[in-house]
């Protein structure tokens, strides 16, 4: 058995708006490329209630299993 780790090597974000306290977000996160190994590159964007942008971006990471003891 085994556990997938994500390790985040690089993000670049651009901020569009604000997200008030109370306020409702919806996190999408898809992969688009592996690099090279296990290394791949996500696009991540985050919307408020009414599905406007606060932002969006992409990721580099590394997605590896952890053998269990």
């Amino acid at each position: 058995m085994s556990i997938d780790t994500t390790i985040y090597f690089s993000q670049s974000l651009e901020f569009y708006g604000p997200v008030f306290i109370g306020e409702t977000v919806t996190a999408r996160c898809r992969s688009d490329e592996q690099l090279d190994g296990n290394r791949y590159r996500l696009t991540t964007r985050v919307e408020n209630e009414t599905e406007e942008t606060i932002f969006d971006g992409t990721a580099t990471v590394l997605i590896d299993e952890l053998p269990l003891e």
